[in-house]
């Protein structure tokens, strides 16, 4: 008798140990299902960027696919219309997340973006009528998904740009080559395991001197410019053995004014992200206001004698042209104002004894600034000589505060 609800109670718990585990796999199964069905962080940052598309002002295009065969984005940003014609504004390469541990910059720049393609602010659209700027939001889409320094082929991007061995790299300097910009911003954040680094903008050391001194003015006069208050920065400029592959100094070998941004891990996070917009923000209208028409006549008139990027804006902006067409239209032209030229006697080897027009071009310039000389496609000497002729202030040529040179990991 005494046996009977001893087993039966023993029965019973086992029952319910079974019931428990059964219940305990299917919430365990169903968070699984759950996890597997959401999106991971690049994808819900595609979508975000592909709502740029309602705005009239950003295009996004896809410039290639990473390791793993996910799309790698360039925003595309400039007013469609305007009295600078778009291939002849100034052209900005913003480029984030070469190392996918480094989210700090992609956080800091995807508002900013957001903020410049609704153009509510006068100055906005005022910006966006002088420069196209070209923002790369994720250089590096397999490791912002795996939250990795590397790539999936476990590379070191930002390692890569001479080698070129990777698809990433491949594909962002295949834009940069056909887009010819006049400055590129290399956008990075220190790692936990270097406590020790500041918030700094660095400029290549590396490439032609005149290239070296130019970006160094210019990072100097966007740092002048920024709000004041919040995170202090060094700018630090690498001595010239320090490694060629990275992308700010590949690109200064290139002639490109080129840049570094990093901020410390000691920082608080919404002082980083100022600091990254107020620098960015500050750059832009360095490079995209000259101080008044004449110069801004002159600039213009020295990039269209330049030649134009191969990387046609425009057929992005206008409904229904198609890109080759627009090159064989543009390549056509140029043939047919070459013949006439040369019929016509122009064009001899002294560029200064071609009339008094572009004499009297010369005698109206007035003195330039660094923004002004960047704007100019003509070679880096050039607009160093230029700038030195006719310096606005003399305060640029005043050296920013800078300490001693630190040992950088990029």
């Amino acid at each position: 008798m005494i046996w009977k609800p001893l087993n039966q109670a023993v029965h019973g718990r086992a029952l319910t140990r079974c019931i428990s585990t059964a219940f305990l796999a299917c919430l365990l199964g169903l968070a699984a299902s759950t996890a597997w069905a959401l999106p991971d962080r690049y994808t819900q940052l595609s979508r975000d960027l592909r709502s740029l598309q309602r705005s009239p002002y950003a295009k996004v295009v896809k410039i290639g696919r990473s390791v793993k065969g996910r799309p790698i984005y360039s925003v595309v940003l400039t007013a469609p219309k305007g009295s600078i014609p778009l291939d002849q504004r100034t052209r900005v390469v913003l480029m984030c997340g070469q190392h996918g541990d480094e989210p700090a910059s992609i956080l800091s720049m995807l508002p900013l973006i957001h903020e410049l393609s609704q153009t509510i602010d006068s100055h906005h659209r005022a910006l966006l009528s002088r420069a196209v700027i070209i923002w790369i939001p994720v250089v590096n889409p397999d490791g912002f998904v795996r939250s990795t320094r590397t790539n999936a082929n476990g590379a070191d991007l930002n390692r890569d740009w001479e080698d070129l061995t990777q698809p990433e790299t491949i594909a962002v300097s295949g834009l940069i080559s056909s887009f010819r910009p006049q400055v590129i911003v290399d956008e990075h954040e220190w790692s936990v395991d270097q406590p020790k680094m500041t918030n700094c903008v660095e400029v290549a050391s590396s490439g032609p001197k005149s290239t070296i001194k130019l970006s160094y003015l210019l990072a100097h006069t966007a740092a002048e410019n920024m709000p004041r208050g919040g995170l202090a920065f060094q700018r630090i400029c690498c001595q010239a053995d320090r490694d060629p592959r990275l992308a700010h100094r590949h690109f200064a070998n290139e002639g490109i004014c080129s840049m570094l941004m990093e901020t410390s891990p000691r920082s608080p996070m919404g002082s980083r992200l100022n600091w990254y917009r107020n620098f960015v923000i500050s750059l832009l209208d360095s490079v995209a206001y000259p101080p008044d028409g004449v110069i801004a006549n002159d600039l213009h008139d020295a990039i269209r004698s330049s030649g134009r990027p191969q990387f046609s804006v425009a057929s992005l902006y206008a409904t229904g042209t198609d890109t080759g067409s627009f090159l064989y239209w543009f390549a056509a032209s140029m043939l047919a104002a070459c013949i006439v030229c040369k019929c016509a006697g122009i064009g001899g080897t002294n560029a200064c004894a071609n009339g008094p027009e572009l004499a009297g071009r010369e005698s109206r310039r007035r003195r330039l600034t660094v923004a002004d000389a960047v704007r100019l496609d003509s070679p880096t000497r050039v607009k160093l000589r230029i700038l030195k002729e006719n310096r606005f202030r003399p305060t640029d040529r005043t050296t920013c505060r800078q300490n001693a040179p630190v040992r950088m990991q990029v």
